[in-house]
């Protein structure tokens, strides 16, 4: 039978204790929690494995250890210090957030979604986190991982990819979660999602919650609709223009720092080749969008960070 949420100390109990045992060591999981840490993991996080972010986050923090550093670095260091990261515009908004917050509210993060929400960068979820993981409150965090375990515990799925609406697994959280211990919950959750109730293989077998989860063993993988297409995203030799950005700011990160030329970039993020006028007419479109995006900077024909 579906488990009553109303009741839920059986549940808690068990995914606690599941945790507990099994549970991933992150840098930004501590027993005191550091909000500038959690912050800056928070916006490495949004686009990126959490393994990956565990590598580079000490790196990024020796060169920046506090909120103040960040908020008066230049720009164009804290994006060559996002080297490996990938979607560099990640790093200029927690850079304008950190400054806001260095600003505005002493430098100590704000503990309400709404002013956090008003951020650059921070949403509906990376503000619930930052006031759960921070602050340890009770604010629902709806991230892939807890949607499919909350979906399938509440109610019977027969696909893997089946899952509740957002508005019943909000319900369905403000009912779970305890209300003086929610960091330690969500993260209990996440890493139930993402290491045993796993989006196309969960292993039900070794989930704690197998004894009342109406969807153990009994869901299946629907095969994708391959007669659905995806509109084409804008391309330069079959290459997505987001990978010609990355690779652009790439060689920038490595080139001297009062510029490189038009030209000299085009060699060495492109190609070698002569390039028609086509050619350059995209190249310049995707600096002006670049620079548009405060990641590069334009003077005369030279370009840099």
């Amino acid at each position: 039978m579906p488990l009553d949420f109303k009741n839920s100390i059986w549940f808690r109990n068990k995914v606690l204790k599941w945790y507990a045992a099994e549970g991933k060591s992150w840098p930004w999981r501590t027993s005191q929690p550091d909000q500038y840490v959690i912050l800056v993991s928070e916006f490495m996080l949004q686009q990126t494995q959490a393994a990956r972010v565990a590598e580079k986050l000490p790196i990024f923090l020796k060169l920046f250890p506090t909120m103040q550093k960040l908020a008066h670095a230049k720009s164009d260091s804290v994006i060559r210090a996002w080297q490996g990261m990938g979607y560099n515009s990640r790093a200029l908004r927690l850079h304008e957030t950190a400054q806001i917050i260095q600003e505005k509210y002493g430098g100590v993060v704000p503990s309400e979604s709404a002013a956090l929400k008003e951020l650059p960068g921070i949403g509906p979820y990376a503000s619930n986190s930052l006031v759960s993981f921070i602050y340890n409150l009770p604010n629902v965090v709806l991230d892939v991982n807890v949607r499919r375990v909350y979906s399938r515990i509440a109610s019977p799925q027969t696909e893997t990819q089946g899952k509740l609406s957002d508005s019943t697994l909000h319900e369905i959280g403000v009912t779970i979660i305890p209300q003086l211990n929610g960091a330690i919950w969500h993260h209990a959750i996440m890493d139930l999602g993402a290491s045993v109730c796993t989006a196309r293989n969960p292993r039900c077998a070794s989930c704690p919650l197998i004894k009342k989860c109406p969807s153990a063993l009994n869901m299946r993988t629907k095969l994708p609709n391959t007669q659905t297409t995806k509109r084409p995203e804008p391309s330069f030799n079959g290459t997505p223009n987001r990978l010609w950005r990355g690779k652009v700011v790439e060689v920038l990160r490595y080139s001297n720092p009062t510029g490189i030329t038009t030209t000299a970039l085009y060699k060495k993020a492109i190609t070698t080749k002569p390039p028609t006028k086509t050619d350059k007419e995209w190249f310049q479109n995707l600096l002006l969008k670049l620079e548009r995006d405060r990641l590069i900077t334009v003077r005369k024909n030279l370009i840099t960070l």
